[in-house]
């Protein structure tokens, strides 16, 4: 036979997710303006190398450097959002709190979450 311990938790903490929904979505639209304002310096470096005339770089390599800097932008934004998101969960705790295992949880959380809060490509 094994022994059973009920663990009460106090009601404040009850109804508590590990998850902050206001973190999550400001880390969201962080993300999708950082991803903005790096695509479109990406845009005004790209247009400033093209040339109707002939004498830039061919449509492919264009087409690739674009793609890259796509990439580059979205992965950028992400970590943004991400850890931004993330702040906002600790700064929101307090100064006590900020160290202990629950805090960087719920933090992570709002990270994650704020990632998939995102579309593919804002863009």
């Amino acid at each position: 036979m094994s022994d059973t311990a009920l663990i009460e938790v106090p009601a404040a903490e009850a109804g508590r997710t590990p998850l902050s929904w206001s973190a999550a979505i400001a880390g969201a639209f962080a993300a999708t303006a950082v991803t903005l304002i790096i695509v479109a310096l990406g845009s005004g470096i790209g247009l400033s190398f093209a040339s109707p005339y002939g004498s830039g770089p061919s449509a492919t390599s264009l087409t690739i450097a674009a793609a890259v800097w796509l990439v580059m932008a979205q992965t950028m934004g992400f970590a943004t959002g991400g850890y931004l998101a993330g702040c906002a969960v600790r700064l929101s705790m307090g100064y006590r709190a900020r160290r202990r295992f629950a805090t960087r949880r719920r933090a992570s959380w709002s990270g994650r979450s704020a990632w998939s809060l995102l579309p593919p490509s804002p863009v």
